[in-house]
């Protein structure tokens, strides 16, 4: 797939769990849905 230079936004929620001074876990939940439907090319017109 050819390059557009069409800029998309992208989303997600991080938190963290700190044990004293560092982190001790991470969770990441992306909005990929979002970012799919932005880069994903538009439907093909149907053939009646």
């Amino acid at each position: 797939m050819a390059a557009t230079d069409r800029q998309v936004s992208f989303r997600s929620i991080e938190i963290y769990r700190i044990e004293g001074d560092k982190i001790a876990e991470e969770w990441v939940a992306p909005d990929m849905i979002s970012l799919m439907q932005q880069i994903s090319p538009a439907p093909a017109a149907t053939r009646q």
